[in-house]
């Protein structure tokens, strides 16, 4: 009957361990999409971010060089450069 007893235990206690680490498997593989979806984003916001600022020292060096920009380049995702004079204005 002790022997018996102790098949049982043995058992509960193996099902106890495996479903332990069944759940542990789960947590951690959703924490780590989670955290994948995290990483995605802020790469995403840095990319958005460096493009930005490359496009602004686009613009800002090229009006050393005597251009203006006629467009929005973050409403429609476009950049219009052209020359520019002050004589231009000062006829209109």
């Amino acid at each position: 009957m002790f022997e018996k007893n102790k098949k049982v235990n043995y058992m509960i206690i193996l099902l106890a361990v495996l479903l332990a680490a069944a759940v542990i498997y789960i947590a951690l593989d959703k924490y780590a999409d989670f955290r994948n979806t995290q990483l995605d984003s802020a790469y995403r916001q840095g990319q958005a971010d460096a493009q930005e600022r490359a496009l602004l020292a686009i613009i800002n060096e090229v009006s050393t060089k005597g251009y203006v920009q006629i467009t929005d380049f973050k409403a429609n995702a476009s950049l219009v450069l052209v020359p520019y004079t002050p004589q231009q204005q000062a006829k209109q």
